[in-house]
Parts: structure tokens; C-alpha cells; sequence
């Protein structure tokens, strides 16, 4: 696996799913009152095993790396902070 191909996807769909929290913790402030701090640090660490799983799927059961990258890519940069 090419590290150098694959840090940026993982950038992007870190990015993207910290977007995706920004979304769902604004929905959630006009809910109710929440602890953003406590929210934030949550979803961080899920946004991290998330990412790891990718990481690791590439690293270990990929059967084409480039091919899975680019599914990747167009899954994340479709959705645009939309789910």
C-alpha cells in the first residue's frame, strides 16, 4: 500500500465525517441543551476508529488499493457533508 496515495483519502474522510458531526451537533443544540465539548470529544474518537478501519482495510484486505481509493473518493467527495 502506498502510504503516500493513501493519507489523503484518510484526510478527507476524516474531514468529511467531522462535517457530517458539525451538522448533527448544530440539529442537535436546537433540540436541547448538550455539552458540546463532551460531544465533540465523542465523535472525534469515532471519526478516528472510523478512519482506522479504512486504513486498515486498505493495509491488510484490499484486493486493489487504487481501485478502492477511487470508490472511496467518489463516495466522499459525492456527499459533500449531506447524510
Amino acid at each position: 500500500m502506498q502510504t503516500q496515495n493513501v493519507a489523503p483519502l484518510l484526510g478527507m474522510v476524516a474531514q468529511n465525517l467531522k462535517s457530517y458531526r458539525d451538522i448533527e451537533l448544530s440539529r442537535m443544540q436546537s433540540e436541547k441543551d448538550i455539552e458540546t465539548d463532551s460531544m465533540v470529544h465523542l465523535t472525534d474518537r469515532l471519526i478516528q476508529k472510523v478512519t482506522n478501519q479504512v486504513a486498515s482495510y486498505l493495509r491488510n484486505q484490499s484486493g486493489s488499493v487504487e481501485d478502492d481509493i477511487d470508490v472511496l473518493q467518489r463516495v466522499f467527495n459525492g456527499q459533500n457533508g449531506t447524510a
